[in-house]
């Protein structure tokens, strides 16, 4: 739960002796006894649900967080890829350079298993409705696109499946399921120069080219759910583009940003399937939000967030209420201090900014974050702490 301050008002303007009952409270003509009791709501007011009065109840979200190294062997903090079930367990996919490693605390304690021992380039997880989890992944040992299914409940990773084993295939690889419990993947053909997008909605693994214009250093994507329309958005040279559609029909490709260098994109829809896209401005060593939640594209830097020259893996999420979060590493090495795991977060109105973690300039705190959030609306972050590579993870208080 949220780290709260919590100031309770009594209502009344007088408070004097009642005979036999010990004391009452008068505001206006309605009396209120002292025994009434309330319920708290977090981020809000409360009415009693005892007696006559009103308690008001106001708490203050503090975004605070418990920070904690939960795999230290092997550099297995890489590629870190975070999902919260709807009983607020976490899970984690994250790679060990020669093996893909799964971490969760659905028993009560971090538990750490192998997928598959294979060397990893990237890898992205998705949980679906049921709360099975969605994981692609780039063989580096055959350069091929591949796919892993867990259920819920079990222990067993099945569907170990090659998604796409036509070239060099597979870096950069973002992953989102559908209503159906389906599969969608876009990712880089290092060997053609494409962007790709592949889906089993149809059953087997059906993949294709969805930008052929150039090859792509990032990428990310996200599903409506109440249409399973695709939407992905990728890098190629200084230009961030978006698309909609689905397999085997692409609107054309929009220019959601240009004229800089980005890198770790991360894209999300808001409740009215409005596309916004964090990402990192390499030029100017900026935090960067874009959306179309208005129509056209409109960009902002984040305001107090500058992330230096080696900075970025941005990851974002958004709450029921349209707030956005957004987790990214720090870099302060230009100037010889440290780095950071940062939060930004816009909630009101304004965006606000939080150092989750820091350290030595060379421990690099931050990178590889992947944030999500709880049915709490709790921050979730995993990352990786790179003085031993090793996986961290911070939830918020």
């Amino acid at each position: 739960m949220f780290k709260n301050k919590k100031v309770s008002i009594l209502l009344g303007l007088a408070m004097i002796p009642f005979l036999g009952a010990g004391l009452m409270l008068f505001s206006g003509c309605n009396a209120v006894t002292s025994d009434d009791t309330t319920t708290t709501t977090t981020n809000g007011g409360t009415t009693t649900t005892g007696g006559t009065g009103t308690t008001t109840t106001t708490t203050v979200r503090t975004y605070d967080f418990t920070v904690s190294e939960i795999h230290d062997s092997g550099a297995s903090g890489q590629y870190s890829s975070i999902a919260v079930d709807s009983n607020n367990k976490v899970h984690i996919v994250h790679s060990a350079s020669t093996s893909l490693l799964y971490t969760t605390n659905v028993s009560g304690s971090w538990v750490t298993t192998t997928i598959v021992s294979v060397g990893i380039g990237d890898a992205a997880m998705a949980i679906d409705g049921s709360n099975g989890l969605h994981v692609a992944y780039y063989d580096t040992t055959n350069l091929y696109l591949k796919y892993a299914y867990k259920a819920d409940g079990t222990s067993t990773w099945t569907n170990k499946e090659t998604v796409d084993s036509s070239g060099s295939v597979g870096y950069a690889n973002s992953i989102a399921v559908d209503s159906n419990g389906k599969a969608h993947i876009v990712y880089r053909d290092l060997t053609n120069s494409d962007v790709k997008y592949a889906t089993n909605a149809s059953g087997g693994w059906v993949t294709e080219v969805a930008d052929a214009s150039g090859s792509p250093s990032t990428t990310s994507i996200a599903i409506d759910q109440a249409t399973n329309n695709v939407y992905i958005a990728y890098q190629i040279g200084a230009n961030l583009y978006y698309r909609t559609g689905t397999a085997g029909s692409w609107s054309s490709a929009g220019t959601a940003d240009s004229g800089v260098v980005f890198r770790s994109i991360s894209l999300k829809l808001d409740s009215s399937n409005k596309a916004h896209i964090s990402y990192y401005n390499s030029v100017d060593s900026e935090l960067k939000h874009t959306t179309n939640a208005t129509g056209a594209w409109v960009d902002e830097v984040v305001p107090g967030a500058g992330i230096g020259s080696d900075g970025g893996y941005t990851s974002l999420a958004i709450d029921s209420s349209n707030n956005l979060f957004i987790s990214y590493h720090k870099d302060y090495t230009s100037s010889g201090l440290s780095t950071a795991l940062k939060v930004a977060y816009y909630v009101g109105g304004s965006w606000s900014i939080k150092e989750v973690k820091s350290g030595s300039e060379t421990a690099n705190i931050g990178m590889y974050s992947s944030i999500a959030l709880d049915t709490n609306g709790n921050m979730h972050i995993s990352f990786e702490e790179g003085n031993g590579s090793d996986l961290w993870y911070a939830v918020e208080e």
